[in-house]
C-alpha cells in the first residue's frame, strides 16, 4: 500500500494544464551569417490601456470612486484622507490631479464611443454623464490611461517586439485613501506570441483596519500584465491580459466562483503590502467581475529596417588580433575553399558538409529525478506520443542513435561511447547517481552529424544548419520536449544556437491529458566566439550568469540573490513555460540550481576530426582549447570534485515495463525569493510545477515516506 502510494503522490503531480500557442516564424538571416532583420524601428508609438472596471468604479465608502490620474498624486502625509477637488486632499494640503502630465494623458469615452480628455467631474459619472449608483451597478466611468512617445522596435515577420514608454499615472482607490503608482512601462514580445507588460510600483501602504497608517513602500519592477496571445500588425495590436485561472497564494483568493483569477503574483505582491492587493483577484466578493484586466491597446507606425537583429547577443568584437590578410592576389569572386585539414588555420572561406554539434545542454539534464526511480536524460529521435500523461518512458522507446542524431556518455578515461539503456543511471566510472543534489551525473551528451553551410573566418562569419531532432527528458519522460534541426548562426563575435521546440503539455488534475503543443522556433544558446580561424572547429560557453528571466505572472520568479545566477534564452523558456518544467532553466531558489547553467557547445567542422571538447561539460578556455587537444573541465560528474552520495548501494534494475526504480530520500529545495503573498510551496497557479524548486512539502512528505519503504522492501 506504502508503496502505492508513493509512486501514485509522483505520476499525479508531475502533469499540468498548459495553453496552446501559435508557432513562431524563424528570424531572417543572410546566407553569410550576418545578422540581417526585419524588424523596424518604432518612435511615437502609444499604449492605450483602462487597467481594469473596478478601476473606472463607485468606491463601497460613502462618496468615494476609485479612478486615475496622469503623473504621480501628491503625499497627503497621512493616511485616511480623500481627494476633495483636483488641486486639494480633504486636510488642505495639495492633490495635483490632472489629467495630462508629460507623454500621460487620462482620457474618457463619451457617449459616441470616442474618447475625449478627463475632467474632474467626470471621475464619478458614465459615459452618459448618469451618475455611478453603486459599485455593483454594473457601469462605469470608463477612463483609458494614454502613454504616447514610446520607442523601441516591432518586427510583425517573426512576431517579435519591444518597447518603452517614460512617464508615470497614479491609481486611486477610495477617492485616496489607497493609491499607487504605474512608472515607464515596458513591453515585450516573443515570437511564441506572448508577451509581458512590466513597470516600476511606487505609493504608500494604509490599512481599513486603521486609517491613520500611511507609510511608504519601496518602489518596485513588476510585471503588469502578461499576455497569452499577441497579434502584432502593421500598426499595432490589441491583446487582453491573462487572468481567468491564475492563482497568486493568496490565502483569501477566490478559486471556486466562475471566472475566477488574478493579475500578476509579482504585480498583487506588492499591492498587498500597499493595502489592496485584492482588488487584483477575485476573492469572493461583490465585485469580483470588475477586477479582470480590461483589454491593451497599442498603436505604433513602423519606421526603417534595423541594420542589425536587435535580438543579436550584440558581444564586442574579438579583442584579440585579426588574421592577417593573406598578401597574394586572390580572384575577385572566389569560390568558397573546403573545410581546412590537419593544425592549419583557416583563412578563406569555405563550405563544411559534414559539421559535428555537441553538447549536454546542462548538468541536469545528465541527473537524477526529484521522483523515486526517475532520471532526466536524452534520447535520439522523438520518443513515441504515450498517449497520456503520467507514463515513464519504457526502454523500447528510447533510442542513443536515429539519423544524424547520436547520445553519447562519457568514459572514466574522459573519452566517449554510444549511450546505453543502463549507463543513463549511472556516472562515467558506473557509480549509481543516487541522490539529486549530490553532483554525480551521467555526463551524457547529444552529437548531431551531416551540418552544411559556409565559415568565414576573416570576418567571423558563419552559418551551419544540421537535420534532426532529439529528445528531452525529465522525471524519465512524465516531462519532454524535442530541439529539431538546429542552427549555428556566428555574426561580429556573437554565436547563437537556434531550433524548433515540440513536446506536449498535461493536466496536473487529470494524469490522462496530454495534449501536444505546436512546434515553435527559438533561440538555444548565446555566446561569444573568440575566433574561427581553428582548423577542427571551436567551443563555446553559452551565456547564463547574469541572464535575466522575467517569470509570467503566476511562476516561479527567477533568484537572483545566489551566484552564478542566470537563465537560457527567454524564448526558450517560455516554451517550457508551456511544458511544465521552465524552472529547469533558469535560478529558482531550488538545491539544484548550480546544475542550471549552460554547458560549453563544441561545433566540428568535420565530424571525422572533430574539434576537442570539454571532459564533463566544464568550461573551456576558447577557439585555442578547442582545436588543440587539451581540454578542460572535471572528470566524472561534470561538477569538479563533489560529495558522494549519502548510503551509496547498488543500482536496482532499470524501470522497465512494470519494475521500478528505487530512489533515494526526496530533498525539497529552497523557496527563497520565490515566494509571492502568502503562498504555500508550490502553490502559485494552476501552471505552477511541481518539480519547479524541489515540490511541495506535503508532496515530498508522501514521495520520501514511500521511498523509504521502497528502498527497506528492496534490500
Amino acid at each position: 500500500m506504502t508503496r502505492r502510494l508513493a509512486v501514485a503522490a509522483s505520476i499525479a503531480l508531475v502533469a499540468l494544464a498548459t495553453p496552446l500557442v501559435p508557432a513562431a516564424a524563424d528570424g531572417a538571416d543572410g546566407a553569410d551569417g550576418a545578422s540581417q532583420t526585419t524588424a523596424r524601428e518604432v518612435t511615437g508609438a502609444t499604449l492605450r490601456w483602462g487597467l481594469s472596471n473596478e478601476v473606472n468604479n463607485r468606491a463601497f465608502a460613502p462618496g468615494s470612486f476609485n479612478f486615475m490620474s496622469a503623473g504621480t498624486i501628491s503625499d497627503p502625509g497621512k493616511g485616511g484622507q480623500t481627494i476633495i477637488s483636483s488641486d486639494s486632499w480633504s486636510n488642505g494640503k495639495p492633490a495635483g490631479w490632472k489629467a495630462s502630465s508629460g507623454n500621460v494623458a487620462l482620457e474618457k469615452k463619451t457617449a459616441s464611443g470616442s474618447y475625449a480628455p478627463a475632467t474632474w467631474s467626470g471621475l464619478t459619472t458614465s459615459p452618459s454623464g448618469s451618475p455611478i449608483a453603486s459599485p455593483t451597478s454594473g457601469t462605469f466611468t470608463d477612463h483609458q490611461i494614454v502613454l504616447s512617445e514610446g520607442s523601441g522596435w516591432v518586427d510583425p515577420d517573426t512576431g517579435r517586439a519591444s518597447l518603452s514608454w517614460r512617464g508615470s499615472f497614479t491609481v486611486v482607490f477610495y477617492s485616496g485613501m489607497s493609491f499607487f503608482s504605474v512608472s515607464d512601462p515596458a513591453l515585450s514580445v516573443d515570437r511564441d506570441g506572448t508577451g509581458v507588460l512590466t513597470a516600476t510600483l511606487s505609493g504608500f501602504g494604509s490599512s481599513l483596519a486603521d486609517p491613520s497608517v500611511w507609510k511608504p513602500v519601496a518602489a518596485k519592477k513588476v510585471t503588469l500584465a502578461t499576455l497569452p496571445k499577441v497579434q502584432l500588425g502593421a500598426d499595432g495590436t490589441t491583446a487582453t491580459p491573462s487572468y481567468e485561472g491564475v492563482r497568486n497564494g493568496a490565502v483569501d483568493q477566490n478559486v471556486t466562483k466562475p471566472g475566477w483569477g488574478s493579475w500578476p503574483t509579482s504585480f498583487v505582491a506588492w499591492l498587498a503590502g500597499a493595502g489592496s492587493g485584492s482588488y487584483w483577484y477575485s476573492s469572493g466578493g461583490a465585485v469580483d467581475a470588475n477586477k479582470p484586466p480590461l483589454p491593451v491597446h497599442v498603436a505604433w507606425e513602423l519606421g526603417d529596417v534595423l541594420d542589425t537583429d536587435p535580438q543579436d547577443p550584440g558581444v564586442p568584437e574579438d579583442p584579440d588580433p585579426q588574421v592577417p590578410t593573406p598578401t597574394t592576389p586572390t580572384p575577385e569572386n572566389p569560390a568558397p575553399s573546403p573545410a581546412p585539414s590537419g593544425d592549419d588555420k583557416a583563412t578563406k572561406t569555405f563550405k563544411v558538409s559534414d559539421a559535428q554539434l555537441r553538447w549536454g545542454l546542462n548538468s541536469e539534464m545528465s541527473n537524477s529525478a526529484f521522483a523515486p526511480g526517475t532520471y532526466n536524460f536524452f534520447s535520439a529521435g522523438t520518443v513515441p506520443n504515450p498517449g497520456r500523461g503520467g507514463q515513464t518512458v519504457p526502454e523500447g522507446s528510447w533510442k542513443a542513435r536515429a539519423g544524424n542524431v547520436r547520445i553519447e556518455k562519457e568514459t572514466a578515461n574522459g573519452g566517449h561511447h554510444l549511450a546505453t539503456w543502463d549507463g543513463l543511471r549511472t556516472t562515467p566510472n558506473g557509480q549509481p547517481l543516487g541522490a539529486t543534489t549530490n553532483g554525480l551525473l551521467s555526463d551524457h551528451t547529444v552529437v548531431i552529424d551531416g551540418g552544411t553551410g559556409t565559415v568565414n573566418p576573416t570576418k567571423k562569419t558563419a552559418m551551419i544548419r544540421w537535420t534532426g531532432t532529439f529528445t528531452v527528458l525529465l522525471y524519465s519522460g512524465m516531462s519532454y520536449f524535442t530541439i529539431t534541426d538546429p542552427v549555428l548562426t556566428v555574426s561580429k563575435g556573437a554565436a547563437r544556437l537556434d531550433g524548433t521546440l515540440g513536446g506536449y503539455a498535461s493536466d496536473r488534475n487529470d494524469t490522462s491529458v496530454w495534449k501536444p503543443l505546436l512546434p515553435t522556433s527559438a533561440r538555444l544558446a548565446d555566446a561569444s566566439v573568440r575566433g574561427l580561424s581553428n582548423a577542427r572547429g571551436f567551443t563555446v560557453t553559452p551565456r547564463f550568469t547574469g541572464v535575466r528571466y522575467e517569470a509570467p505572472g503566476g511562476a516561479v520568479a527567477q533568484n537572483r540573490d545566489a551566484s552564478g545566477w542566470g537563465a537560457f534564452p527567454t524564448s526558450f523558456v517560455r516554451f517550457q513555460e508551456k511544458v511544465g518544467t521552465a524552472s529547469y532553466w533558469y535560478s529558482s531558489g531550488a538545491s539544484t540550481d548550480r546544475f542550471k547553467s549552460a554547458l560549453p557547445i563544441t561545433f566540428s567542422y568535420d565530424a571525422d576530426k572533430p574539434a576537442s571538447a570539454p571532459k564533463g561539460g566544464g568550461p573551456t578556455g576558447g577557439e585555442d582549447d578547442a582545436g588543440s587537444g587539451t581540454s578542460t573541465g572535471s572528470t566524472g560528474s561534470g561538477l569538479g570534485t563533489l560529495a558522494a552520495p549519502f548510503g551509496s548501494a547498488a543500482l536496482p534494475p532499470a524501470a522497465t515495463g512494470a519494475r521500478t526504480v528505487v530512489g533515494p530520500t526526496v530533498p525539497v529545495g529552497t523557496t527563497k525569493g520565490i515566494r509571492p503573498v502568502a503562498q504555500p510551496l508550490g502553490g502559485s497557479s494552476s501552471t505552477w510545477p511541481w518539480w519547479a524548486g524541489g515540490a511541495m512539502a506535503l508532496c515530498a512528505l508522501l514521495v520520501t515516506a514511500g521511498s523509504r519503504a521502497l528502498t527497506r522492501r528492496a534490500s
